[in-house]
C-alpha cells in the first residue's frame, strides 16, 4: 500500500463497515480508490491496522482506521460535517445513536445469523414500540425517528443537520438500507416515515444514485453472506 493524494479505502470486498465510507467518497466528487485487504497482514496490527481491524483509509500521507474516524475526516475535508461546533456535535450524537443500533444488528448477523428467534428478539427490542420500555442499550429505531422529527433542518430540507447533507445522513441511510432488506425488517420499517424519507432523499442524490447502481458497490452485504 502506497501513500497517494488520491483518497483510498482499504477494505474487504463487501459492504459491511465500508459502504458508508464509499457513499461519502462518492458524494465528494473526487477521484478515489479502493484496495483489498490481506487478512493475515491486518491481524498483525502495526501502523496500517493499529487495532488489527478494517476499514482503513489513506490520504495525503494520513493513515487512519475506524469507520467513524474516517467519516469525520472525510466530512471535515469535503464539507459534510456541519458549519459550526454545534452542528458537528449534533452530527456526532446521531452517529453515536446509529452505532448503538448497528452494534445490535452486527450481533444479529454474526452471532444469531438471522435465525428466526434472533430476528424475532431483535425486532421486539429494537423496532417494536414495546421495546422502548425495555433495556435496549439505547438502541431503538424510534429514537432516530424522533430526532429527525424534532429537527428543523429535516422538516425543511429532508436532511438531519444544517439544511444540507452530512455524514450523519449517510450513516442513517446505510442503517435504514440494511433494515429494508428481506432478511431483516422491511415491514417494520414502515413505522418510521422520517427515516424512510431521509433514505429516499439520500438515494436520489445524483452521486449516491450513481454509486448504488455501479459495479463499484460490492454485492455481498456482510462477511458471512447473510443479511
Amino acid at each position: 500500500m502506497s501513500d497517494s493524494s488520491k483518497p483510498t479505502l482499504v477494505y474487504f470486498n463487501l459492504r459491511g463497515r465500508g459502504d458508508v465510507i464509499r457513499l461519502a467518497l462518492s458524494q465528494t466528487g473526487v477521484d478515489w480508490a479502493e484496495e483489498s485487504i490481506d487478512y493475515a497482514v491486518m491481524k498483525q496490527g502495526g501502523p496500517d491496522f493499529p487495532f488489527a481491524q478494517a476499514p482503513a483509509f489513506h490520504h495525503n500521507g494520513l493513515r487512519v482506521v475506524q469507520m467513524d474516524a474516517i467519516l469525520r475526516y472525510i466530512g471535515r475535508e469535503w464539507g459534510m460535517y456541519g458549519d459550526s461546533n454545534v452542528e458537528s456535535t449534533q452530527i456526532d450524537m446521531i452517529m453515536c445513536g446509529v452505532e448503538s443500533l448497528r452494534a445490535e444488528y452486527v450481533n444479529l448477523c454474526y452471532k444469531e445469523k438471522f435465525s428466526e428467534e434472533g430476528v424475532k428478539a431483535y425486532k421486539a427490542t429494537h423496532l417494536d414500540a414495546a421495546g422502548l420500555a425495555t433495556r435496549n442499550n439505547g438502541a431503538h429505531m424510534q429514537y432516530l425517528e424522533d430526532i429527525l422529527g424534532r429537527s428543523d433542518s429535516f422538516v425543511a430540507t429532508g436532511f438531519s443537520v444544517g439544511n444540507k447533507l452530512s455524514i450523519a445522513d449517510l450513516h442513517l441511510f446505510d442503517l435504514v438500507h440494511l433494515h429494508l432488506r428481506p432478511a431483516c425488517s422491511p415491514a417494520e420499517m414502515q413505522a418510521f416515515p422520517n427515516l424512510l424519507r431521509l433514505h429516499n432523499n439520500v438515494a436520489a442524490l445524483p452521486a449516491i444514485k450513481a454509486f448504488l447502481e455501479s459495479d463499484r458497490r460490492p454485492s455481498a452485504v456482510n462477511g458471512n453472506n447473510m443479511g
